[in-house]
């Protein structure tokens, strides 16, 4: 049941740099806003300038609602900039005043504040922060190092406070750390979030441009860039981008919308600023040159993304992005690509744009422009090798539930394999596919630290769906909403469902899952899944749903195999014949790491001399694998295959004895179990024949270079 309605007014800020109303006072306002508790959380709604008429009413009869007139004691104390800088604000003496940058100086007591706030709902366990900052060091040395940092942080955030112990904006229960909230912290990157959500829910079309400009004007570049290489601000920083990339989108369609070609220009041209390879910015542009008779700077364009593209990443345009360029060589004049009553603001997935012929009598095609966003940093990635067996099969379902008549076919496509083998690759082409074939395509993702919240994946999916098919079944059980929204939705086109790293979902989300799958048989979706076997516990529902599918033979299984070193060799046809037998003997078939290693020798040719690396640590994509895997197990586990790694890729019980003199034979195979059930080791033979092999020769290497190797 929802709490009492709270009603407070609170000033904006817009970010502007020379705005003075947020440089030197509170901000833009103040505006009213509704809050109140919803299952544990606090959920606010933007009211207005002034609160509506029945409200008011209330207030005065002194019914429900609860006014707070007084807005100055809930203005936030810091202000924390996160996008494209890192700066700390705390409001003194009436003005707004930065920390000095010396008292980060330390990087540990920033990386936690960044971790929380990168963080669902700004909180995050103990252990899992040790996880994250100290995976090399023994719990008790990392719980130390821990408490310090917290320490170091509230003195920052609290200088005053003469007791850290009940610090109001650090706070510590039961084992869980937690920042406070919007109250007491505001943060640019929840604001701009916050003005999306709005500009969604608005109805009246220039309050959506104005709060889309707000937003626009606070992404000033990427999320903490000062953490660039840390995996908890990598999936925040993606997120943050894709939806700056879709705002400008958007602003460019309403001024293309309001006949503004060159104010919609200057938006895309930021795009393309940002982001040089961004097609779906550069065809737009092309468009709408052309529409202000500039077809000749259009064609320049893209001659130059052609140059740029094959210069700089070994990459060619997407088809569409060609045939829109012959057409504009051939005299053809492109339709303004205009939405249907802007009923796609802020969700569009996939931009398009018609070509029309010049006259009557021409004999050009219509053609479909599209650009599927599914993960921005994605897009440049060497052309897809070695798995025309997969896409068969994928061809072959896609092509069943295209048919009239769908007799029962099967719905769920299940991709497995080793990290870096492919399956997000592979469903990202299927996807590519779907979208030119005109399907309806979402995404989500499952992330290991949100492996806790319930439905977490389905909730990322139904974002994206609901803002283009509005629901009506909110009163019905969730379950039943949920189905009832993917059967409207396919019934409008094919329905494409990914759900990436399933290893990571919670039950719940698996439990509808199963529910989905088995009342989906006579609808025009298709529903692809990926995750890592060796990273599914046993008792995981997948597992059991898998085992159930299965005997119904309601589930199609890839399992992803390593490529072979030709078709390594193909991916990598642009390196050097030595460099590209040197990746090929050290991946061992794995296209992830064959591209990582390859930029590598790209990037850093001076430590690749002769085709060796000559730089022992590997790459920091590949490192970062590597730990989240080990540090999943034991200390001692850890300092053991450490000492197996001496021995190379494989070894025997007998060699590895006189490493570990310290554990006797007992000991030592509970330690290997435990790396077996991890999926780091696997094993050959039986009885006395039995040897070890580590699951990828480059976990060896890091093994042997890791940079704080762990002490017995």
């Amino acid at each position: 049941m929802n709490s009492k309605i709270t009603y407070r007014q609170q000033f904006t800020r817009c970010g502007k740099q020379r705005c003075l109303k947020c440089k030197e006072g509170p901000g833009h306002g103040p505006y009213w806003y509704a809050y109140w508790s919803e299952k544990g959380h606090t959920v606010s709604k933007y009211m207005g300038l002034h609160l509506p008429r029945d409200i008011e009413e209330q207030q005065q009869a002194g019914k429900e609602a609860a006014i707070e007139p007084s807005a100055s004691s809930y203005n936030p104390v810091l202000r924390v900039y996160l996008l494209g800088q890192f700066r700390v604000e705390r409001w003194s003496e009436g003005s707004w005043k930065a920390l000095d940058n010396h008292i980060w100086q330390r990087r540990r007591a920033r990386a936690l504040l960044g971790c929380l706030l990168s963080s669902p709902r700004r909180r995050l366990g103990r252990e899992r922060i040790m996880q994250f900052f100290w995976p090399d060091l023994d719990r008790d040395v990392a719980a130390n190092r821990l408490n310090g940092t917290v320490h170091e942080l509230r003195q920052i955030l609290e200088p005053d406070n003469g007791r850290l112990a009940s610090s109001k904006l650090l706070r510590l229960e039961q084992d869980m750390l937690e920042l406070a909230d919007e109250t007491y912290i505001w943060v640019d990157a929840e604001a701009f979030e916050r003005l999306m959500r709005e500009a969604r829910a608005a109805d009246d079309t220039q309050r959506t441009e104005r709060l889309l400009e707000e937003a626009a004007a606070l992404y000033k570049g990427s999320y903490l860039l000062e953490e660039m290489y840390s995996e908890w601000a990598t999936s925040r920083r993606d997120t943050l981008q894709r939806a700056w990339v879709a705002l400008l989108l958007d602003l460019a369609q309403m001024r293309i919308e309001h006949k503004a070609l060159v104010s919609a220009i200057e938006v895309l041209d930021r795009i393309r600023s940002a982001d040089p390879t961004n097609e779906t910015a550069l065809q737009r542009l092309m468009i709408l040159l052309t529409h202000l008779d500039r077809r000749a700077e259009a064609i320049q364009m893209y001659r130059q993304h052609v140059e740029t593209l094959q210069r700089d990443y070994e990459s060619e345009p997407l088809a569409e992005t060609r045939q829109l360029y012959q057409a504009l060589c051939q005299g053809d004049v492109p339709d303004l690509p205009i939405s249907k009553a802007n009923s796609n603001i802020l969700c569009e997935q996939t931009h398009t744009a018609h070509i029309r012929p010049t006259s009557s009598t021409s004999t050009t095609p219509q053609f479909l422009f599209t650009r599927p966003i599914f993960q921005l940093s994605r897009h440049n990635q060497s052309t897809l090798v070695g798995r025309s067996m997969e896409m068969d099969t994928i061809h072959q379902i896609m092509h069943a539930l295209e048919e009239p008549v769908r007799p029962g076919h099967l719905h769920f496509l299940l991709f497995s394999g080793q990290p870096g083998i492919g399956k997000t690759r592979l469903a990202e082409e299927l996807s590519q596919e779907a979208s030119t074939r005109r399907w309806t395509v979402v995404w989500s993702q499952a992330y290991e630290q949100e492996a806790t919240l319930p439905y977490q994946p389905w909730i990322a999916l139904l974002h994206s769906l609901l803002q283009g098919i509005p629901s009506e079944e909110e009163h019905l059980h969730l379950w039943e909403a949920v189905l009832a929204l993917f059967e409207t939705a396919s019934s409008i086109h094919p329905l494409l469902l990914v759900l990436d790293d399933l290893h990571w979902a919670d039950d719940r989300s698996i439990a509808l899952l199963a529910y989905l799958i088995q009342h989906l048989k006579d609808q025009r979706v298709l529903l692809v899944g990926t995750y890592r076997d060796e990273e599914l516990p046993p008792t995981h529902k997948l597992r059991m749903l898998i085992s159930d599918l299965q005997r119904e033979q309601a589930l199609t299984m890839l399992q992803l195999q390593p490529l072979s070193q030709a078709q390594v060799g193909t991916m990598l046809a642009h390196l050097a014949r030595d460099v590209v037998q040197n990746i090929q003997t050290r991946v061992a078939g794995n296209p992830f790491f064959a591209e990582v290693l390859a930029a590598a020798y790209t990037d850093e040719a001076e430590n690749c001399s002769d085709g060796n690396n000559t730089r022992h640590s590997l790459p920091v994509a590949i490192a970062a694998l590597f730990e989240r895997r080990l540090s999943r197990l034991t200390s001692e586990c850890q300092r053991l295959l450490g000492k197996a790694a001496m021995l190379g890729r494989s070894f025997e019980l007998r060699q590895l004895l006189p490493l570990a003199p310290a554990h006797n034979e007992d000991t030592l195979l509970d330690l290997l179990e435990e790396a077996l059930c991890a999926g780091l080791l696997t094993e050959e033979g039986t009885g006395a024949q039995i040897r070890y092999q580590f699951w990828h020769p480059l976990l060896v290497s890091h093994l042997h270079y890791r940079k704080k190797p762990l002490q017995s």
